[in-house]
């Protein structure tokens, strides 16, 4: 019963319109130095509209990567396929070069670790149908998925850095037409290890889809005492070096919370 009101009460779908942003320059100053071509959103709390390093990047789509896992999560969780973070998600029993994915793992692991087999088996699981209701539902991009297990990484899934934080914004305020207890408990599920001794959320993302560039990904929510600081980051490269392209994400995303009053500036 709770199911069903939840669902009447937002209806079959939802659109999530990102904000009008603004230009703030430290952001570009942010992008400008980065390693590589970087677009950077940030919103504070009390802001109508977030900042941006730059507005034309910062509304373009390209594939989510593993910050889908986010998204999915929710529709896992709300499926039922994962009663909780602790569920314990099965092993292929396929070895990879990943150790610390080789083995069954608890949901929060899996997507801590980013393990991909595990969610793409989930994504399979859940069904091509039931996910593509699940995006447009919840207003994800341009909700557009395919029969696939790797929409997410080589399209036509697509997403903007100022829809990445709308959709977390929704979420962390339980907003988003889904199951409200779904969206607390990927919330909680989020959580990574305190920044600067605030509760901080995120999660990051890799891929390399047909016709390039590689696509790196943080988007990330920080606790402050007014509210929540959230940040997207992405970076663009053709084929980059993994040990320093996979650092900046994370990285960049703290120095441009930092540069923001509010969130650390």
């Amino acid at each position: 019963m709770r199911k069903r009101f939840w669902f009447l009460l937002f209806g079959l779908s939802q659109s999530l319109a990102a904000a009008p942003a603004t230009v703030h320059p430290e952001l570009a100053a942010l992008a400008e130095g980065a390693p590589y071509p970087a677009t950077l959103v940030v919103k504070a709390p009390g802001m109508a509209s977030p900042w941006v390093s730059a507005l034309a990047p910062a509304e373009r789509r390209s594939v989510p990567a593993s910050t889908f896992k986010i998204a999915s999560t929710l529709a896992v969780l709300e499926a039922g396929l994962a009663a909780n973070a602790d569920t314990v998600l099965p092993w292929d029993g396929v070895r990879r070069d990943r150790e610390e994915i080789n083995g069954p793992l608890a949901l929060r692991d899996a997507f801590h670790r980013s393990a991909l087999p595990h969610y793409q088996a989930l994504v399979a699981r859940l069904g091509p149908s039931a996910m593509a209701a699940f995006l447009a539902r919840v207003g994800y991009g341009n909700a557009r998925s395919d029969d696939t297990v790797e929409f997410w990484l080589r399209g036509p899934l697509a997403i903007s850095p100022l829809e990445q934080i709308a959709f977390l914004e929704a979420l962390s305020r339980g907003a988003l037409a889904a199951d409200p207890e779904a969206q607390e408990q990927l919330w909680a599920l989020m959580e990574k290890a305190p920044l600067g001794g605030r509760p901080w959320r995120g999660k990051t993302g890799w891929s390399r889809p047909p016709g390039g560039p590689d696509v790196g990904w943080f988007v990330g929510a920080l606790e402050v005492p007014a509210g929540h600081c959230f940040v997207a980051l992405r970076l663009e490269a053709d084929h980059p070096p993994a040990a320093t392209f996979l650092p900046q994400r994370e990285a960049l995303a703290r120095v441009a919370l930092s540069r923001i009053p509010g969130c650390g500036g």
